[in-house]
């Protein structure tokens, strides 16, 4: 688990030495907390892994904004990884924005990939809706996760490749045609 932190890089090189992340919860996990003063999730590169046969997600990002600027920047690279098996999706970003390139996304248990808005209630009306938080009818108000998606390779997952809520890759208008989908 990474916490607010900077500067890490998770991977092996390209002369066939990877990581195995396996036989854990989930494989990878960045997770920031909130308040003005919390550090964003930032410069973190996660290259050349095998994560596979995790209980859950391989890559789990949770919430990376900079509370201190309110803003979201490309602060994870995620790269030629294989996200196999998973008993949740290969890789499941809620409130991230990711650049999330050359991958490949095969037989996990939901969805190869998943990119979300993290939970922004509407509360001007003075009560907490939690089925507004997540919902394709409000995304301008709680669109936090615009990643850049592009390269990868999905296939075999149970729930489909890609699936995209509340969120808007920086590349939509090539999202589809810019990767694989078998």
């Amino acid at each position: 688990v990474v916490r607010e932190n900077t500067s890490h890089t998770i991977g092996g090189n390209s002369d066939n030495k990877k990581n195995e992340i396996t036989n854990h919860n989930y494989g990878i996990q960045f997770s920031s907390s909130s308040g003005a003063t919390t550090e964003p999730i930032q410069n973190i590169t996660v290259t050349n892994n095998n994560i596979h046969d995790n209980t859950s997600h391989g890559l789990y990002c949770d919430r990376s904004l900079n509370y201190a600027t309110g803003t979201y920047t490309y602060e994870i690279t995620v790269t030629g990884n294989t996200f196999d098996g998973n008993g949740g999706s290969g890789l499941y970003a809620q409130g991230c924005s990711l650049d999330i390139q050359d991958n490949i996304a095969t037989d996990n248990a939901d969805y190869g990939m998943v990119v979300t808005s993290t939970e922004q209630p509407d509360d001007t009306a003075g009560y907490s809706n939690p089925y507004d938080a997540l919902s394709p009818n409000n995304v301008s108000d709680d669109l936090v996760s615009q990643p850049r998606i592009t390269g990868n390779t999905f296939g075999g997952n149970t729930d489909g490749g890609l699936w995209l809520m509340d969120a808007e890759p920086t590349n939509a208008s090539t999202v589809i045609s810019g990767n694989t989908f078998n």
